[in-house]
């Protein structure tokens, strides 16, 4: 169902939605759709899909199965073109191959999928329910008098809404709008390329080793076509100019075995740069109208291959929260960024011990950075250094926060002491662990000196 056009005393057309969603990709379109069984259908899509090449993220787990079911999908999506993934095979801490089969998994074979054709499934479910999509972007949005966003779009005239979802992924658009801090809790980046002339070499399973300055990666896709991709820190592309297909092959050359999955007959057909970085909003949402779903709300190291499986439970879990925030329920927007932040650092703990399983360079600074969890002696006397030029960023807690940690160490004082005084006055809102590491961040970048 289509909302019917207002007109305003000034002569704008005023068109009004219960929910207007920025952003088409998988985790917005499962928030249309799960709103839809939800019972609200005045719903609006704004966003400007990804229609031609290549996009990354291609792997889908056998969870997600069950996902998609739930959305209504699976029997579309088992008529598109996907490969059946076998499980994955990895190089890590050792150059030894260990391989992970899905048969011995409780929800069965993966897949490996087009993501282009796999998105389009989402978007075109959603149009063939009804539900409005403009291919149009947002300008900004502000909250009105009467309880409501007003959206201006980069084309279309102005938009009125209850209720504003975030679908635009790790750059979360609406969130920077609403001026809502992203946290990053590292600087991963990939080089991703994909190939025609498929390899024989783990021809139906995802493979990754890890290398000194980051892993590889390579999974199998439809139509002869594979991906290939270097994951590590912005920097070391920069450094090593990886995006030159030709220093792209030279990095591939000092690897064991991902140097032997391109042959003489593979044909470059893409390469592009991807952030890849795990990071998330520092508010999910709010019960004044607002949340966000998907990479939008916490994006996790690809190593995970999870990405796509969260984009579509987020969806379910968002719905059922802004289903309640319209019966009068404002702290379900509350328990579902609840939800999503545990999640977060459980993800953040998981990431640690494994990233720390890879001990053959341990000097290296991708590793060093990535292995360090709570470095930070609890009777360690710290000031604060008044003469650092250094800029202070939204990393393991926002540059407000570290601020507020900060002024705790205008005299010296123990660490110990400093975590428990910050804890008690913001009613811990966080665990320890995470105010340690921001302390450690606070250390390693010379905001903070031993006394």
């Amino acid at each position: 169902m289509r909302s019917m056009p207002t007109a305003t005393n000034m002569g704008r057309v005023i068109n009004r939605y219960q929910v207007v969603i920025i952003g088409a990709g998988v985790a917005g379109c499962a928030t249309a759709l799960a709103l839809l069984k939800q019972g609200i259908r005045s719903i609006l899509i704004v966003s400007r899909p990804e229609t031609t090449g290549f996009k990354a993220g291609e792997t889908l787990q056998p969870l997600a199965t069950g996902l998609l079911d739930e959305l209504g999908l699976l029997e579309d999506f088992q008529k598109t073109l996907y490969l059946t993934g076998h499980g994955s095979c990895s190089a890590w801490g050792s150059d030894e191959l260990v391989f992970n089969d899905n048969i011995l998994r409780l929800h069965g074979h993966g897949y490996a999928l087009d993501r282009l054709t796999f998105d389009r499934l989402f978007f075109d479910k959603v149009e063939s329910k009804g539900i409005t999509i403009l291919n149009d972007s947002l300008v900004s949005l502000e909250k009105h008098p009467e309880d409501q966003w007003l959206l201006q779009l980069k084309t279309g005239g102005p938009i009125k809404s209850s209720f504003i979802v975030d679908a635009t992924g790790r750059q979360s658009y609406v969130a920077r709008q609403l001026h809502v801090p992203r946290i990053q809790f590292d600087d991963l980046h990939a080089v991703y390329t994909f190939w025609r002339g498929q390899s024989a070499k783990f021809s139906r399973h995802s493979f990754v080793e890890s290398v000194e300055n980051g892993w590889c990666y390579t999974a199998a896709l439809p139509n002869d076509i594979f991906a290939l991709a270097i994951f590590t820190d912005k920097s070391t592309i920069k450094q090593y100019q990886l995006k030159e297909i030709t220093n792209f092959r030279a990095f591939l050359e000092k690897t064991q075995h991902s140097k032997h999955l391109l042959t003489q007959t593979s044909e470059l057909i893409q390469m592009s740069l991807a952030v890849a970085n795990s990071s998330m909003l520092d508010r999910i949402g709010s019960n004044h109208g607002w949340l966000a779903v998907g990479d939008a709300a916490s994006a996790y190291d690809p190593l995970s291959a999870i990405g796509i499986a969260k984009a579509m439970a987020d969806g379910l879990n968002a719905s059922d929260a802004i289903s309640q925030w319209f019966n009068n329920k404002p702290k379900a927007i509350e328990s579902y960024a609840q939800q999503v932040q545990t999640a977060f650092n459980e993800f953040l703990k998981q990431r640690y011990r494994h990233y720390s399983t890879e001990r053959r360079w341990t000097h290296s600074p991708f590793w060093k950075s990535r292995q360090e969890w709570t470095s930070v002696h609890p009777e360690r006397n710290l000031i604060r250094n008044q003469h650092t030029s250094n800029r202070l960023r939204d990393r393991v807690l926002s540059s407000l926060e570290l601020q507020s940690i900060l002024t705790l160490f205008n005299d010296v004082r123990p660490a110990h002491e400093a975590v428990r005084a910050y804890q008690n006055h913001t009613g811990n809102t966080h665990p320890d662990w995470k105010i340690i590491q921001a302390i450690g961040y606070l250390i390693n970048n010379d905001f903070l000196i031993a006394a």
